[in-house]
């Protein structure tokens, strides 16, 4: 607990987080399990729910609160509705379809795109899988209610702001134009091909900054899905296929929006967002894969005991490898890998930060992209995040008149960058360039021997 109230800036006894991340946890774990029983056994559905728990993006969101995590429970419970619904074509379930919708997108913008596209794809499995079977009746009911929520998504994010920057255009402006920049665009125009990021002394975000570490977990849990869908096609039965298809292709299609779309320069619509929404589906036939394993096992060798030890050498490196990436492990990751950054707020920086409360006044406070945030929005203060340019061959930084808050964390491979470039912005990883900053007009106001406060008055 004392971890995350560090993360969170906060103290544990004047927040409600010592409630909250119980009635997290719990509230996941029911409606995980009862979305998993729809589709697969109680054992496999207990052991979906333990890959969830365990996950590295499951373990960050518990500990840092934000839309996301809403959204993902909103999702949780949408998918039981849903499947419920296509499944058995009950329209007791429609209510709770109607409302989980309506406060997903109330609740963040990302996720119901998220929300829309898997409806899509796990209506095209159950559709294949009933039609194949000759069950049409479920698929057309089923169909009517895909072509309700597409509308009502529609009609509501046409009109809806984006609430990011440039938040004066509505959301699906911000989409067409993130869609058309991403992949109509000259890549050569765009700052992140344009630059050769490696030769500057920095690393780009994302994939190619990642760890084994990092990816070993996310393998497993494919790898453990994979072993669960294709054991279920080699049934042959309604039930199976339904259950492959029903979960294979939204896997198929979000894993195209996570992994394959970066692979291509195209981030279309924040790809590391969708990687929660995308382990909630593949956590189900990933149950059913270790418990696959676990009873081919035992019928093969008729020692219970071989069988738990084959379990505990599948999970304990996946719940230690998950727990100890950056999103897993934010108070200090296993891996020194450029994405994997400490999210915690130590003891000295808290002092200092709590110098800069005391003493801004009206002055604006420049700092790195993960302090800044938190003047912002905890202590409403005037701040905005240190950026570099590249003009003419060069990195330079663009000092302001104001605070300027150097942490001894920018300066280590971690650090996350803002780099301006030809009117567009990418971010990078590495430390700050001290050599960038001018010197004068500077003057030293604070300094707890590893971080330092500085005034700037720009002259010019």
């Amino acid at each position: 607990m004392a971890s995350v109230s560090n993360i969170l800036n906060v103290t544990v006894h004047n927040s409600l987080l010592i409630y909250y991340l119980p009635v997290t946890v719990i509230l996941a774990s029911l409606l995980l399990y009862s979305v998993s029983k729809l589709w697969v056994d109680k054992v496999s559905a207990g052991l979906a729910v333990t890959l969830l728990l365990t996950s590295s993006e499951f373990i960050f969101y518990g500990v840092q609160p934000q839309p996301t995590l809403m959204g993902l429970l909103l999702f949780i419970i949408f998918l039981y509705s849903l499947s419920a619904y296509f499944t058995s074509g009950l329209s007791k379930y429609l209510p709770i379809l109607g409302i989980s919708f309506i406060a997903i997108l109330l609740a963040h913008q990302i996720t119901p795109f998220i929300v829309v596209i898997s409806t899509l794809c796990i209506f095209l499995g159950v559709a294949v899988s009933m039609w194949k079977f000759s069950t049409t009746k479920i698929v057309m009911k089923s169909a009517y209610v895909c072509l309700s929520l597409y509308i009502l998504y529609i009609t509501y994010f046409s009109t809806m702001k984006y609430l990011g920057p440039n938040s004066s255009r509505t959301f699906f402006e911000f989409a067409v134009n993130r869609i058309y920049t991403t992949l109509l665009v000259d890549s050569a125009k765009r700052p992140e091909i344009a630059l050769d990021i490696s030769e500057l002394g920095f690393a780009v975000t994302g994939a190619p900054s990642h760890s084994i570490i990092t990816v070993f977990g996310t393998a497993v849990l494919f790898a453990l899905a994979t072993t669960g869908s294709v054991t279920l096609l080699r049934g042959n039965n309604h039930q199976s296929t339904l259950i492959a298809l029903g979960t294979g292709i939204p896997i198929a299609v979000l894993s195209g929006f996570t992994f394959v779309a970066p692979l291509v320069d195209a981030d279309l619509f924040i790809s590391t967002r969708w990687l929660p929404f995308l382990y909630v589906v593949l956590v189900i036939p990933g149950g059913l894969g270790v418990s696959i394993l676990y009873t081919g096992i035992i019928s093969k060798s008729s020692k219970s005991n071989i069988g738990i030890a084959v379990l505990i050498l599948i999970l304990i490196p996946y719940i230690t490898v998950m727990g100890g990436t950056d999103r897993g492990a934010p108070d200090g990751p296993l891996s020194n890998a450029p994405t994997d950054e400490r999210f915690t707020i130590e003891q000295s920086e808290e002092q200092m930060i709590d110098f800069v409360v005391r003493y801004a006044n009206s002055r604006v406070l420049y700092g790195d992209n993960r302090i800044i945030p938190i003047f912002e929005r905890k202590y409403g203060l005037n701040a905005s995040a240190q950026r570099l340019e590249y003009q003419s061959g060069e990195l330079v930084v663009n000092m302001r008149s104001g605070l300027h808050i150097s942490r001894e964390y920018i300066y280590t491979e971690s650090n996350l960058i803002l780099l301006q470039y030809n009117d567009a912005e990418v971010t990078i990883r590495g430390p700050f360039p001290k050599e960038s900053i001018p010197v004068r007009s500077q003057s030293s106001i604070y300094t707890n021997g590893k971080d330092t406060i500085t005034t700037y008055h720009n002259t010019l």
